[in-house]
């Protein structure tokens, strides 16, 4: 409900016992500096970080580029005529369409289509890219009609092996769709190290890693404080994203 907003002001204010949890995602980041929830997340307790995703920008194989270079020639020459579909404005997927086209110092038209429409969008050509999760196109990659040009993991998604991250290809960014646990400020450290512990073993099951394969995410463990810290830097790229904003 309004894109986690809802559900973080709730947790916000409930007891800081350690039964009451959140799962976050980089709506925790993106709600707040797109103004639709009014505090940030250091308002909340990192507990332990699960597993991340790989957005991708992706185009089809009969487009004229190979490359993300290629890409961003031409757009360089031509302001304005590559679209990027994403999932809607201050998604996840539209900052990492606004932190490339940054990087990249080209100038892009953003889509807002939601998460189903992005692929048949592109299949059809109504847009040149789409900034999406590796998931949602892995089957058309596979299939030979979708070409993946880069991904935004700090490491190379196994999903997509040959397809470079954005550190690969000499800039120094990653953003991904990370999943963990936030609490209420204010929880005893016991708890949120039992808590933590509780992740790191389900973290580091062979099961669990094995489910991670067969659904292109990559289990990674964090516990509280370099959670913390990885929150606040995902946060500045987001921040910067936006041209600084709030």
């Amino acid at each position: 409900m309004g894109g986690g907003a809802v559900g973080y002001a709730f947790l916000r204010t409930s007891p800081a016992d350690g039964y009451t949890v959140a799962w976050a995602s980089p709506a925790l980041l993106t709600n707040y500096r797109m103004g639709t929830m009014p505090f940030s997340h250091r308002e909340l307790t990192p507990i332990a970080m699960v597993s991340v995703q790989a957005m991708a920008w992706v185009i089809r194989t009969d487009a004229p580029w190979r490359t993300l270079e290629d890409l961003a020639r031409f757009a360089q020459s031509n302001p304005g005529r590559v679209r990027v579909a994403t999932a809607g404005v201050g998604s996840g997927t539209d900052m990492a369409a606004i932190a490339v086209a940054n990087a990249l110092r080209i100038q892009i038209v953003r889509v807002p289509l939601g998460s189903g429409a992005r692929v048949p969008a592109l299949l059809r050509g109504d847009v040149e890219v789409a900034s999406l999760p590796i998931p949602e196109a892995i089957e058309h990659v596979k299939a030979g009609q979708l070409r993946v040009l880069v991904v935004t993991t700090r490491e190379r998604d196994p999903a997509v092996p040959e397809a470079p991250t954005l550190r690969d290809l000499g800039f120094n960014l990653s953003l991904e769709l990370f999943r963990g646990l936030v609490g209420p400020r204010g929880i005893p450290a016991e708890r949120i190290q039992i808590l933590a512990e509780a992740v790191r073993r389900a973290a580091g099951d062979p099961e669990w890693r094995h489910f991670g394969e067969r659904n292109s995410f990559i289990p990674r463990y964090m516990g509280p404080q370099a959670f913390a810290a990885y929150l606040d830097q995902q946060d500045f790229v987001i921040r910067s994203a936006l041209g600084a904003g709030r």
